[in-house]
């Protein structure tokens, strides 16, 4: 598809019967953008659904995708432990978003999609198991009565 320049095709053309202004000149860049649009949703509407599901998974920003999960997870895990009887804390939310950029920042390193998307998943694995284990130490280990039961079988 050829793309013409809207500006260059009035201010050079001095054939034109009349002058475009600036009125006009954003109608005409309205149209166009509109017409782009219909035809990106059109492309996307008709695209192969497994093609697009691979393009997304294959992309740099599924990584930003994991890291907004594994941040909202964290969240969710921590109101119960961390945040039991104070409120959230801005400080702890920053050291939770730096801790999983460091963690997730080596996957930028993989061209391959596969490999990133593996290793993404396993990473997002490892942190949800130790997400429960905290959450199950939390739950079980905090209160006195529980670590007497755990004492009294363990002998």
């Amino acid at each position: 598809m050829k793309e013409k320049n809207i500006e260059g095709d009035i201010e050079n053309n001095n054939n034109c019967p009349m002058k475009i202004g600036i009125r006009g000149r954003i109608r005409l860049k309205l149209r166009q953008v509109k017409r782009e649009v219909k035809e990106d949703i059109s492309n996307f509407i008709h695209m192969d659904k497994k093609k697009l599901i691979t393009d997304i998974f294959s992309s740099r920003y599924f990584i930003v995708l994991l890291f907004f999960i594994i941040l909202l997870k964290t969240l969710l895990f921590s109101a119960d432990t961390v945040f039991y009887k104070e409120g959230i804390w801005l400080w702890y939310i920053r050291q939770t978003a730096f801790f999983i950029i460091v963690i997730l920042s080596p996957l930028f390193l993989f061209r391959n999609s596969r490999l990133r998307f593996g290793l993404g998943m396993i990473l997002n694995l490892l942190i949800s198991i130790l997400l429960w284990a905290d959450e199950m130490y939390f739950s079980y280990a905090s209160n006195i009565i529980s670590v007497m039961q755990a004492r009294k079988f363990a002998i």
